[in-house]
């Protein structure tokens, strides 16, 4: 059974301006966070995740850089 969302303005109660949203799980949202916040216009929310996953990713990959001997070697880089 679906679940939905009922949106209702505050202080307003005509029938025309209440929402019915479908209460689904965002499978995009899940595997693009930062990018589907940012299509989805949470704008703060998205540059800090994005911002932490590319701080993330730089402080990982320079790590494995220095205990892995093949990777040292294979990227000038590191």
């Amino acid at each position: 059974m679906a679940s939905y969302l009922v949106l209702i303005p505050p202080g307003d109660n005509d029938p025309e301006k209440i929402r019915f949203m479908p209460d689904q799980f965002a499978w995009l949202g899940f595997l693009f966070g930062p990018f589907w916040l940012l299509a989805n216009r949470a704008f703060v929310a998205g540059f800090i995740t994005l911002a932490l996953s590319i701080a993330f990713g730089v402080a990982g990959f320079s790590k494995a850089c220095r205990s892995v001997p093949v990777l040292h070697r294979l990227r000038s880089t590191c």
